[in-house]
């Protein structure tokens, strides 16, 4: 073979890799988590679980109740969670790209040990 080709070849290859890293990075989405009030709930932990169970990101809420989350599976869902607040499940449905979040807040009971 000519080293030309093998160029070619490389090259094709080295394109294909780089374009499906680009459009797996590209499968995000977020939304913002407020409380009964409406106010805005920093530091939530929001983790994203594949339909089999496992993690496969998470994130927190920022000052906003703002979050971003990556890595999108089919069958997926988010369980938004903090002290003071009963966690929440959301199922990931296609093609939505917005998951914005109402948590109730939770009575915290303190067990004796």
């Amino acid at each position: 073979m000519s080293s030309i080709k093998i160029t070619k070849r490389i090259l094709a290859v080295f394109l294909f890799v780089i374009t499906t890293i680009c459009s797996y990075a590209q499968t995000e989405f977020g939304g913002i988590v407020i409380d009964n009030k409406g106010v805005a709930v920093n530091r939530v932990t929001c983790r994203l679980f594949s339909a089999s169970d496992s993690l496969i990101s998470y994130a927190f809420t920022n000052k906003k109740g703002a979050y971003i989350l990556r890595n999108i599976e089919s069958g997926s869902y988010i369980i938004f969670s903090k002290v003071g607040y009963t966690s929440m499940r959301v199922a990931v449905i296609d093609k939505q790209t917005t998951y914005n979040v109402k948590l109730e807040r939770g009575e915290i009971s303190l067990t004796q040990v």
